[in-house]
This record gives structure tokens, sequence and C-alpha cells, in this order.
């Protein structure tokens, strides 16, 4: 891992973080520099846009497979569906994906994101979201409404067993 490579890392890999965090909390141990030295060579869209750690849905599940964080995976936005697989179990992690985000002046912009997500029960209408930092620590969850969610235009990318 370079030092650019890390800088970018910090700025683009959200939705990498989030899978570090994953195989970490999963008992398979991965630091940062280790996924970024394995997967950079994969991904050499990283190196010709100078976004280490840019990733769309399909490399995400890619790389979550390649961790063994999980077999299959679907996008779903159903909340109360997502909220009864959690509860029957067929869901093992969830990662919230949103497109859009509320400056400080209440404007609505384009920010990609990936946090990791779960339900706050026993609410049946929020859930509890998680940041994963720069040096893969996960943060404390903030607890955000479904509608919170849509607004933001989130989708959550399932990760099942």
């Amino acid at each position: 891992m370079t030092p650019e490579q890390e800088a970018q890392f910090k700025d683009y890999g959200c939705g990498c973080r989030c899978l570090i965090a994953l195989a970490n909390i999963d008992g398979n141990p991965i630091s940062k520099a280790e996924f970024i030295d394995r997967y950079s060579p994969k991904y050499p869209l990283w190196q010709r846009i100078k976004q280490c750690g840019v990733t769309n849905v399909g490399m995400i599940f890619d790389i979550a497979k390649d961790l063994g964080i999980a077999n299959e995976f679907t996008v779903m936005i159903n909340k109360n569906d997502l909220r009864d697989g959690v509860k029957k179990g067929f869901i093992k992690h969830l990662i919230l994906n949103t497109e859009r985000l509320m400056a400080a002046d209440g404007v609505w912009g384009d920010y990609y994101h990936c946090a990791l997500a779960s339900p706050a029960w026993p609410s049946d209408s929020s859930w509890l979201v998680s940041q994963v930092n720069q040096e893969i620590a996960v943060l404390p969850p903030q607890e955000i409404t479904d509608d919170y969610i849509d607004r933001m235009r989130g989708y959550f990318l399932v990760l099942m067993p």
C-alpha cells in the first residue's frame, strides 16, 4: 500500500472499509494494507482513475465472497422484508448504500456512501447505521428512520450465509 493509495482509500473506500470490518468481525482478519495490496491488482480502475477503494455493487459482492463474508447476495429496498430476513437468520450482514446526503444548509446533494446497518429493534421503522473509519474501527451506531433512508435514496446490499 502506497501513501497515495492510502489517501485515496480514505476518500473512496467506504465500501471496502465495511468489508474489511465484516471480515474481521467474522474471524477472517485482514488489514487495510493487506486488502489494498490484494485487490489493487484485481481492480486496475483504482490506479487508472486514482480512486483506490472505489466500488460498485458487483465489486462489493465479489470481494465479500472472496473474503468468506457471504456466499449469496442480493440488493433489497423493502425494509420489512429485510427485518423479517434478519429475524429468521437468512441475512448475515447488511451494508446500506446511499446516493444522497443532506448538507448542513438542508440541501440534498449527491453523496455515494456505504455503512454497516442493522434493524433498530424493537422499532419497525428505524435502523442502526455504523460508519467504518479510516482505521477500520466500527463507530457507534446512529439511529435513522426508513423515511430518511428513502430520502437518501438508500438501498441495502444483503450478504447471506
